[in-house]
């Protein structure tokens, strides 16, 4: 565990609350007893909960981890302050100054507990299946814990930035701390789009460097020329086929996305389409139209990707983890649909 100067108070309190929720359980201290303590903490302004608030992953949050926790924190004055773990937990402890690195943070706070539980049980299938079913990964949090770094309350605030807000000498002064905009930042998402797409579109929040700022605006014009592309292919399509053979409208698999199908599947797709379009009497303007979407749609992934890679901080990254993600995504904004519909969404 990182030593206590090295932590934040916010993250001391969770590892307090985990303890407390063990020595009830009458357990040693588990991945579980921190992931609940690091998901669930009562601090509004706490890192993780806006991370997962950012994330939507309050609306499936049950009344029962709730409970939990409060019997967690009620019960952390009759708590022993030292207490064993189990190797997941001494490993999720292991863990915390490499995602604090990771983040561009010197201070361990409760997203890097909360990251650092993610990694250690999705080596678990019960806990991988419950963290799956939130619909985030690792690269989600880390995405949008360098988003709300800036809405951290004192209590997990960098210790670097620990200053008085208005001190006497500007260089004393911490960095800015957001809070005009405070109800936003506990709403979360509230659209299945919103949910199903948050992984695979970069983001502008963090923008470190000229580099980056190109390219996420040349990502951005090439968005615009994908969809004009887009549309006239599909007039091109809808023409051909009232045109010259109803065939034709087997052009409008072309236009796969790359959330759903490989690189080397969509290439495949329209090479078969381009062979068989002189035997099916299609005319030539869809034929170009969907190798022209295909070279699009590729270059725009390596955008993505590229830029993904400088948000969550790995040069790893590869187009088959972000399909993952977004598989994530789909199922998570299905289950918020689902919710949605019962009424049983919840909001706090």
């Amino acid at each position: 565990m990182p030593a206590s100067d090295h932590t934040t108070a916010a993250f001391d309190r969770c590892v307090a609350v985990a303890r407390a929720m063990a020595w009830a359980d009458q357990e040693d201290v588990d991945v579980g007893h921190l992931l609940l303590a690091a998901m669930c903490t009562d601090d509004r302004f706490a890192r993780s909960r806006l991370t997962l608030r950012a994330l939507g992953v309050h609306h499936f949050m049950t009344d029962e981890a709730e409970a939990m926790f409060k019997a967690g924190v009620a019960g952390i004055d009759a708590t022993p302050r030292t207490m064993t773990r189990t190797m997941e937990a001494a490993a999720v402890f292991d863990r915390i100054a490499y995602w604090a690195g990771r983040t561009g943070d010197d201070t361990a706070d409760t997203v890097h507990l909360l990251l650092a539980c993610i990694e250690e049980g999705a080596k678990d299938d019960d806990f991988a299946g419950v963290i799956d079913m939130f619909g985030i990964s690792h690269r989600d949090v880390v995405r949008e814990a360098m988003t709300v770094r800036f809405h951290i309350s004192p209590a997990d605030r960098q210790s670097r930035h620990r200053g008085p807000i208005l001190s006497a000498a500007r260089p004393d002064r911490p960095s800015a701390y957001l809070f005009e905009n405070v109800q936003s930042m506990f709403r979360g998402p509230r659209k299945m789009s919103s949910i199903r797409h948050r992984s695979q579109h970069p983001s502008a929040a963090e923008v470190g460097s000229p580099a980056r700022l190109y390219l996420f605006r040349i990502h951005v014009w090439w968005h615009v020329v994908l969809a004009m592309a887009a549309v006239a292919q599909l007039t091109a399509v809808v023409v051909a086929t009232f045109t010259a053979t109803l065939w034709a409208a087997v052009w409008l698999v072309g236009s796969t996305t790359r959330f759903m199908v490989p690189t080397w599947g969509r290439l495949l797709v329209a090479c078969g389409l381009t062979a068989v379009a002189p035997f099916l009497g299609v005319p030539w303007w869809p034929v170009i139209g969907n190798l022209l979407i295909f070279v699009l749609i590729t270059i725009e992934g390596r955008f993505a990707l590229l830029e993904v890679k400088a948000d969550v901080a790995d040069p790893g990254v590869r187009l088959r983890d972000l399909r993952r993600d977004a598989r994530l995504n789909n199922s998570a904004a299905g289950w918020y649909g689902e919710l949605k519909l019962k009424g049983n969404l919840a909001t706090e």
